[in-house]
């Protein structure tokens, strides 16, 4: 039997897709559900009842570690600790390092983070850094980043990179053995505070 790999998104939309032994698309499945607790487990199981698929054949699972909303993230992070504990391998990486996997030197990535703040991520091809900028001073923070030649990405963008160059990214990923920790837009005090 091949070596199939299980794939999870929540960050944003539940995505669940199935990847041969040569990390090209089987199956992928998304759904328009922003709340994935309650559907993860459904889709998961008609993603592999589709292939005749058992989930302990899976020879591991990747998922999206971030960022996102702390209950969005933790329902992969949920899914890959049932894996770790059934000692099936687990990789993850995050959204805003899909286009340095994929070999892009300078870049700047956002996404809106909700209470009226974007999580912007840059890499200059060395080093990175990341902050929440505030709604009206995105357009002036990514306007000074494309007259400095960085390249514009957002969620969208890296979810369309993941189906499209699945071969080549997750090789990477495999290759490196990433396996990074949950990411969220803030703290946890932060996010909680009243």
């Amino acid at each position: 039997m091949p070596n199939y790999y299980l794939f999870i998104d929540t960050s944003e939309v539940l995505k669940v897709g199935l990847l041969n032994e040569k990390l090209a698309w089987v199956s992928f499945k998304e759904t328009g559900e922003k709340k994935t607790s309650s559907i993860v487990h459904k889709v998961i199981y008609e993603v592999l009842k589709d292939q005749q698929i058992n989930f302990m054949d899976l020879g591991g699972l990747f998922f999206l570690a971030g960022p996102g909303s702390y209950t969005g993230i933790r329902v992969s992070e949920g899914i890959a600790g049932i894996c770790t504990w059934q000692q099936l391998p687990v990789f993850s990486f995050h959204h805003f390092e899909v286009p340095q996997l994929l070999g892009h030197k300078a870049y700047i990535w956002y996404k809106n983070a909700f209470k009226g703040e974007f999580f912007a991520y840059k890499w200059d091809g060395v080093s990175c850094s990341h902050e929440l900028i505030k709604d009206d001073a995105l357009e002036f923070y990514l306007d000074n980043g494309v007259n400095n030649n960085y390249s514009l990405f957002t969620s969208v963008d890296t979810s369309k990179e993941i189906i499209k160059s699945s071969e080549k990214l997750f090789k990477v990923v495999l290759k490196d053995k990433l396996l990074r920790a949950p990411y969220y837009y803030r703290t946890l005090e932060q996010e909680f505070h009243r």
